[in-house]
């Protein structure tokens, strides 16, 4: 597999999933489950008694998910050169960082 192939295989995952990928449909699954989680520790992190128990593993599981968040967000940032819009090594992806809505475009 070179190295154009598994960046347009990521990006096609993250981005343009075909229907039954099966590693697309994981990678969907898991990224909306950690949005759902996230959301659960932040409004259980307003409950004065669950922060005073609970604060240190709420704000580790915090730094696990940016730090997630980040690897998905740099994967897209790599692999979005495989789409013609973005193509340029530099400027396709200071482009697609600067695009609001990537997707759109």
């Amino acid at each position: 597999m070179t190295l154009a192939v598994s960046r347009a295989r990521l990006w096609q995952i993250l981005d343009t999933p075909e229907p039954g990928d099966r590693w697309a449909a994981v990678t969907s699954t898991v990224l909306i489950a950690l949005i759902a989680l996230n959301l659960a520790a932040v409004i259980l992190g307003t409950v004065h008694s669950v922060a005073l128990r609970y604060g240190p593993w709420l704000d580790a599981f915090e730094t696990f998910s940016v730090a997630l968040f980040s690897l998905e967000y740099l994967a897209r940032l790599w692999s979005c050169g495989s789409r013609p819009a973005y193509a340029r090594p530099v400027r396709g992806r200071l482009r697609y960082f600067f695009t609001p809505w990537p997707w759109s475009t």
